[in-house]
This record gives structure tokens, sequence and C-alpha cells, in this order.
């Protein structure tokens, strides 16, 4: 599926609001049915505390606190002895840096999305491309395959 195909896919499923020692987290969610989730938290004044990009289980999410980080949902879950699977458990493994190709395909995606007010579109892509020395995936495998020899 092409990117743009993808990104307009996404449609808002739903917005909660959380109340909890007197600050407002709003949590916003997109989803679309090719392997496309978009999560958006803002305080209670709006601005946007933490986004996270999941792309068929890559992940790129900016927090207040870490900034940008990319990385990987694993499902994990275990047989109950019969066809049926008990529960499935979702872990985020991250990146030890932000790899640029995982950037540009979210600031790819993002800028499709049709459903994204421009202001807070504008926001999110700020947020993913303020990592301009993210390594390629490449130089990750070329890093790695030295090490290993």
């Amino acid at each position: 599926m092409s990117p743009e195909k993808l990104a307009q896919s996404a449609t808002k499923i739903s917005t909660d609001f959380l109340s909890q020692n007197g600050m407002v987290v709003v949590n916003e969610w997109h989803h679309g049915p090719h392997g496309i989730d978009l999560f958006i938290w803002r305080n209670g004044s709006g601005e946007i505390l933490k986004f996270q990009l999941n792309l068929l289980g890559s992940i790129t999410e900016w927090n207040i606190q870490s900034g940008i980080q990319t990385g990987m949902i694993i499902e994990e879950g275990q047989a109950t002895g019969t066809e049926e699977f008990g529960p499935i458990f979702e872990k985020v493994f991250y990146d030890s840096s932000p790899v640029r190709s995982t950037l540009e395909y979210a600031s790819l995606i993002l800028s499709m999305m049709p459903e994204l007010d421009p202001s807070e579109k504008k926001t999110l892509l700020q947020r993913v491309e303020s990592e301009k020395s993210a390594p390629s995936a490449l130089s990750i495998l070329k890093k790695w395959l030295k090490f290993r020899s």
C-alpha cells in the first residue's frame, strides 16, 4: 500500500479525558485498517505532551522528557495448548538512537494525514524532524557488522 493511502486510511477513533491530581490529560487515537495508529496526549491547555505513531509495528515516539525515539512493537503471548492463544502483550523495544529512515517515513505519513489539524500536523512534524543527525538503518547495520567481526 502506498504511504498516501496508508495515511489517508487513518481516522479519529476516540478522544479520552483523564483527570488525576488536578491535571487533565487528553488522549486522541487515530486508526487505519492497514496497520497505522497515532496516539496524541495533550495537557489541559492543548499542548502536546507525547505522541506515538505505529506503522506496522515500527514506532516513532516523541515525549516532553525524552524527545524523539524510534523502535518496534513486539507481540508476545502464550499458547493454551489448543488452537486458541492466551493473552497477547505488546512490548516496545526502542532503538539505541533514532533511526533516520523510520523518522523520514513517519514524516511522510504524518504530512499526508488529512484528519490532522494543520497546526497540530506542523507541531508533530517539527518534533519528528528535530532529530536531523539520526543514523540511517544502513549505518546502524554497518556498525553492528563491524562490531561482530
